[in-house]
C-alpha cells in the first residue's frame, strides 16, 4: 500500500492530497511509510494464518487430549474402587500374602514309549552300517593278501550262502563280531605270520643273490676261472725237519714247545 492509498482510505480527498502532496512526493518519507505498511500486512497475514490453525487444528487436539485425561481419571477411580471392593470380599490377596501358584508338570513326548524311531537313532543306524561296509572291504582285502589272491566270494556256507553273507550268518550263530569270526576262521594270524617270514627270507635271499652277482662282476665266477699260481706257496720247513705244517699239532702244543725251547736255552746260559 503506498502512503497516497493509505491516505485516501483514511477519506482524505483529492484536495486534501494536493496539500499534501509535498511529503506524497518525497520519495524517503513515502518508501518508510510504504516499508512499514508492508511490514504490518505480512505480521497480520502470520497472525491470520496462525489464528485459522488455532481454530481448527490446535483447538481441537487440545479439548480431545483434555476430554481423554478426563476419561482416564474417571476409568482410573472407577478401577481403583472395584479393586477396593474386590480386596474387601476377598477376591484380590496381596502379593506378599498371595500364594504360589502351582504349575503342573509339562508332560514332554518321550518317543521312546511309543517305540517310534529318532533322528538320534537314525544317525546310529548309518553310521554302523558304514562300519560294516568298510569293515567288510578290509576283511575282504586281507584275505586276498594273505592267500595269494583268493576271493573271500568264494566261499560257501552250510546254509548255501556264498561270500560274506555265509560268513556273516556264521558270525551271528556263533555270536561274535564279524572281524573277529573270520579272523579267527581263515587263521589271520598265523597267515599274517607266514607272509612276515616269506618276506623276510625273499629280502635276505635277493640280498645274498645281491652280493653273489657283485663279487662276480667284480672278480668273475671262481669255478670258471682259469688256473693261475698260488700267491701263498707252501715254503719248506728247515733241513732236517720232516714234519709238515699241518703235522706240527695245535697252537697250544706249539706254544708248548716254544716255551719249552726258551727254558732249555736260557738253562743253557746258566750252566756255561
Amino acid at each position: 500500500m503506498t502512503l497516497r492509498e493509505y491516505y485516501k482510505s483514511k477519506g482524505y480527498s483529492d484536495a486534501d492530497l494536493a496539500v499534501l502532496e509535498p511529503i506524497l512526493s518525497d520519495q524517503r518519507l513515502a518508501g518508510a511509510v510504504e516499508e512499514v505498511f508492508t511490514e504490518r500486512d505480512t505480521l497480520k497475514s502470520l497472525n491470520d494464518q496462525w489464528a485459522d490453525k488455532l481454530e481448527k487444528e490446535y483447538n481441537p487436539a487440545i479439548t480431545a487430549a483434555e476430554k481423554e485425561a478426563a476419561d482416564s481419571r474417571i476409568s482410573l477411580a472407577r478401577a481403583n474402587e472395584a479393586l477396593k471392593i474386590a480386596r474387601e470380599r476377598g477376591f484380590v490377596v496381596d502379593d506378599d500374602t498371595r500364594p504360589a501358584a502351582v504349575v503342573p508338570p509339562v508332560d514332554t513326548f518321550d518317543p521312546k514309549k511309543h517305540n517310534l524311531v529318532t533322528m538320534d537313532d537314525v544317525a546310529r543306524f548309518a553310521n554302523a552300517e558304514g562300519d560294516a561296509i568298510a569293515m567288510a572291504h578290509d576283511l575282504s582285502a586281507e584275505y586276498e593278501r594273505l592267500y595269494a589272491g583268493a576271493s573271500l566270494l568264494d566261499y560257501q556256507g552250510a546254509d548255501g550262502k556264498r561270500g560274506m553273507r555265509a560268513l556273516r550268518a556264521e558270525a551271528v550263530a556263533a555270536r561274535k563280531p564279524m572281524d573277529l569270526y573270520v579272523a579267527e576262521k581263515f587263521k589271520f594270524a598265523e597267515k599274517r605270520a607266514e607272509v612276515e617270514a616269506a618276506k623276510t627270507k625273499a629280502h635276505e635271499d635277493q640280498i645274498r643273490a645281491d652280493e653273489r652277482s657283485k663279487v662276480a662282476a667284480e672278480f668273475g665266477n671262481p669255478a670258471l676261472r682259469a688256473a693261475s699260481p698260488s700267491r701263498q706257496p707252501y715254503i719248506p720247513t728247515d733241513k732236517g725237519k720232516s714234519d709238515l705244517p699241518w703235522q706240527r699239532g695245535s697252537d697250544d702244543q706249539l706254544r708248548a714247545a716254544r716255551l719249552e725251547r726258551a727254558n732249555t736255552n736260557l738253562a743253557k746260559e746258566a750252566i756255561q
